[in-house]
């Protein structure tokens, strides 16, 4: 009788992964510059973009695969993580972000 080997992980499954990686590092970087700066927007966009795709590419990953294991729960994990950065993008969008450009524009105007 044959034993069936389990598949590694393919390069999408590293895509998912670091897709994440980089959301979360790019989220939490956008805090040590000016929030009204042109940096910190870029890492915000960027993290954003990241954290869709992790989602994205967590939830249609872990839909493939057949059997449990390291591999479903790290596709859970990408899902979980995309979430919880579009999370932080939001709340950072409106208590952060959105007071400081509103007070900013009252000092012009």
């Amino acid at each position: 009788m044959e034993e069936k080997k389990t598949q590694g992980f393919g390069w999408w499954d590293v895509a998912v992964y670091l897709s994440s990686v980089v959301a979360i590092v790019t989220c939490m970087c956008h805090f040590w510059w000016s929030p009204l700066g042109t940096i910190s927007l870029a890492l915000w966009s960027v993290a954003g973009a990241f954290a869709i795709f992790s989602v994205y590419g967590g939830i249609i990953e872990r839909s493939q695969i057949q059997e449990a294991g390291m591999k479903k729960g790290r596709a859970t994990a990408a899902a979980v993580i995309g979430c919880l950065i579009l999370l932080g993008l939001a709340l950072s969008a409106t208590m952060y972000m959105a007071p400081l450009r509103l007070a900013y524009s009252g000092q012009l105007g």
